[in-house]
């Protein structure tokens, strides 16, 4: 079943249609479009001189360093967890012989 739907979403006071996957997909876009908006208007209250495009820039800048680094941190966690499971399954094991 496609839950895929139409949405209306406001941007820098510019609406885009677009299609949302899901329902939550959805909350997830408005969600986004919010984030943006307010990224966009706390650099306008402090560059107020700054074009939207420039403004969009530094937005997709920071977005995109934010999530580069939190994938950065989610490897390094995967990596640890992988470990700590390989030093409980070596516990186990051994306690199992005994």
């Amino acid at each position: 079943m496609d839950e895929s739907r139409n949405i209306s979403l406001t941007i820098a006071g510019k609406t885009y249609t677009m299609k949302a996957p899901s329902q939550e997909g959805e909350r997830f876009m408005r969600m986004a479009a919010e984030e943006i908006n307010s990224k966009l208007a706390d650099y306008g209250s402090r560059f107020d001189q700054t074009q939207n495009d420039d403004k969009l820039a530094f937005v997709a800048l920071n977005e995109t360093y934010g999530k580069l680094y939190y994938m950065s941190k989610l490897s390094s966690l995967t990596k640890e967890i992988e470990a700590l499971h390989e030093q409980l399954d070596s516990y186990i094991g051994k306690a199992l012989e005994k």
